[in-house]
């Protein structure tokens, strides 16, 4: 039974972002490379504490590494 959720609280400027359950799904615009960013909130507790984390992403060209980083306010 899951007793918490997830909201976003800011979308990301250059692509989608898709909740799916507790979990998302992002995905850039078809021509965007460069750094994009959003923020989520977890609402309730599941062995989860309360709060958000603001996330960045950093969109490359097929061939670069994929680059993800989480930072907390």
């Amino acid at each position: 039974m899951q007793i918490y959720s997830v909201r976003i609280l800011n979308k990301p400027a250059s692509g989608e972002l898709v909740m799916v359950g507790t979990s998302f799904r992002y995905f850039a615009k078809p021509d965007f490379s460069g750094t994009d960013k959003f923020s989520l909130m977890v609402v309730g507790k599941n062995l989860r504490e309360e709060g958000y984390s603001t996330v960045e992403i950093t969109v490359s060209r097929r061939d670069a590494p994929l680059t993800l980083s989480a930072a907390s306010p």
